[in-house]
C-alpha cells in the first residue's frame, strides 16, 4: 500500500480507491492511511513550493463485500481455507473498525452484496465512479475476481494501480 500510495501521489493519478473483499477492514484502513499520509507529506512540501492543493483530500474509498464470507465455488482445487462462509464478518464490525481507526466516514462508501449481483452499472453510477486510482482485489476465488475485473475495466485509466491479494493462489493457475 505504501508503494501504491507513493506512486499515485507522485504521479498525481486521479480517481478513487476501491477494495473488493474487505473482511474486517485491516487492509482498507492501511490503504486509507498510506494514501492520506503520503499525500499530506508530499503536498506539504509542494504547497510551499508551488501553492498546489492536495488533490487527494477528497478521494473516495469504496468497500465492496458480501459480509457473508466466501461464496460457493465450483473449483475443487481451491486451498483448504476457501470454503463457503469463511472470512465472514458483519458490515457493522467493518464500519466500527474503520470508524475507530479514524477514517473520514464521509469519504467512505460500502456496497454490500455478492460481486456477481452487486457489481453493475447502476452501482457505479450511484457511487459517481469515474476513474480508479487504486483497486485492491482480495476475492480469494477466481469466479469473484472475474466479476470484479469486468466491473472495474471501464474505469481504469493510464496509471491506475491494481493490487491482487491472491495472485499466487491455486498453484499459479486459473480454474478455467
Amino acid at each position: 500500500f505504501r508503494w501504491a500510495a507513493a506512486y499515485i501521489v507522485k504521479n498525481q493519478i486521479e480517481g478513487d480507491y476501491l477494495e473488493f473483499g474487505v473482511w474486517k477492514g485491516n487492509s482498507f484502513i492501511e490503504a486509507y492511511n498510506q494514501i492520506n499520509n503520503y499525500s499530506n507529506t508530499f503536498y506539504n512540501v509542494g504547497v510551499k513550493a508551488t501553492g498546489e492543493k492536495n488533490m487527494f483530500v477528497d478521494m473516495k474509498f469504496h468497500a465492496f463485500d458480501s459480509f457473508e464470507g466466501l461464496p460457493e465455488t465450483k473449483n475443487v482445487s481451491n486451498p483448504i481455507q476457501y470454503f463457503a462462509g469463511n472470512y465472514s464478518a458483519t458490515e457493522e464490525l467493518f464500519r466500527n473498525r474503520i470508524s475507530y481507526a479514524g477514517l473520514d466516514m464521509d469519504r467512505v462508501t460500502v456496497t454490500k452484496g455478492w460481486f456477481n449481483e452487486s457489481l453493475n452499472k447502476e452501482v457505479a453510477d450511484a457511487l459517481n465512479l469515474r476513474q480508479i486510482a487504486v483497486a485492491y482485489i482480495d476475492c480469494d476465488i477466481y469466479e469473484s475476481s472475474v466479476d470484479v475485473l469486468n466491473f472495474i475495466t471501464p474505469y481504469l485509466k493510464t496509471g491506475s494501480v491494481l493490487i491482487f491479494d491472491d495472485w499466487f493462489r491455486n498453484k499459479g493457475i486459473s480454474s478455467t
